[in-house]
């Protein structure tokens, strides 16, 4: 980022005050300091010379491997299954990822409902996902998903 044509003008207060007379060192200042401003802010709010933190138009910025990416976080997976009717509210972490759903037969309905709720009665914050399923069903299901572990 090129520096501003024009350094910052420090306007006193006594250049403004009700006694002094509107100047032309007065309307210079206030004029050279809005082309400063245009030019640090940038056009329209967007820089006016682009930078890239490559320390010629910016300050320098490393990344550990000059690359971003994906995080390396520890994963694990939490699964549930069964093959029997009736609800089902399985704990999650907090901070799961959305947990999918896997059904091995198609005779009978089986919902896996992404409203969860919070319980706090066991001493810390436990989220549950509900999975519906027809009274009557025999068909194998599983509900599984991520979560980051230290």
């Amino acid at each position: 980022m090129a520096a501003p044509t024009f350094s910052w003008n420090a306007i006193t207060s006594a250049q403004t005050d009700a006694e002094s007379p509107i100047d032309t060192t007065l309307m210079e200042g206030v004029r050279q300091n809005l082309v400063h401003l245009k030019e640090w802010l940038g056009d329209s709010f967007t820089p006016a010379v682009d930078h890239d933190h490559d320390g010629i138009n910016s300050k320098t910025v490393v990344l550990a491997d000059s690359v971003v990416s994906i995080a390396k976080l520890k994963v694990a997976r939490g699964s549930f299954g069964a093959s029997t009717g009736g609800n089902y509210y399985i704990p999650v972490a907090r901070y799961s990822h959305l947990p999918s759903f896997n059904k091995t037969g198609s005779v009978y309905a089986v919902q896996l409902l992404l409203q969860t709720r919070q319980h706090l009665s066991s001493g810390g914050e436990v989220w549950e996902v509900t999975v519906q399923a027809q009274i009557e069903n025999i068909e194998y299901f599983c509900v599984y998903w991520d979560y980051h572990t230290n």
